[in-house]
């Protein structure tokens, strides 16, 4: 079965793109720009809001189970593949949300750090669909306690 935790890093980067949306669904809306600075409790509720929203629509796609196995137990590439291009689009779209919003001048470089972590986890599930995808949900426990909770977990 498909880590949750690897589902919701995926989830978080696909959720905000602005794409694919099944019909009880609202579309992906990408940030028309970025926000003021934001104090940290403002930025880690709206962060947390994006990282969450991408999750349950990662949730969704693999609601059939992934990874998806053939018939003699092994993972089946191509249908990893495709969950893979379905998370794409959420991940990428969570990935500028987080971008734009402007957290606290003190916290920018660990908010970074975080966003580069879900980029590149991002990168490595779509360079083979056989690694595990967490770009949301990576164990981070600095930023698990700095309030980022929904992006990262404790471990």
């Amino acid at each position: 079965m498909f880590p949750r935790a690897a589902a919701v890093t995926v989830a978080v980067a696909l959720a905000l793109l602005g794409g694919c949306a099944k019909d009880d669904e609202q579309p992906l809306v990408a940030p028309t720009g970025t926000t003021p600075p934001l104090s940290q409790a403002d930025f880690l509720e709206q962060a947390n809001k994006v990282c969450k929203d991408a999750d349950t629509r990662i949730i969704a796609l693999t609601d059939n189970g992934f990874p998806v196995n053939n018939n003699d137990g092994g993972q089946d590439q191509t249908e990893r593949k495709k969950v893979v291009d379905e998370m794409v689009p959420v991940a990428e779209n969570a990935i500028a949300h987080l971008k734009s919003l402007t957290p606290p001048a003190e916290d920018k470089a660990l908010v970074d750090r975080g966003i580069a972590r879900i980029q590149s986890n991002l990168d490595a599930a779509k360079q083979n669909a056989s690694n595990q995808i967490d770009p949301i949900g990576s164990v981070d426990q600095e930023l698990y306690a700095f309030g980022l909770y929904a992006c990262f977990s404790k471990g």
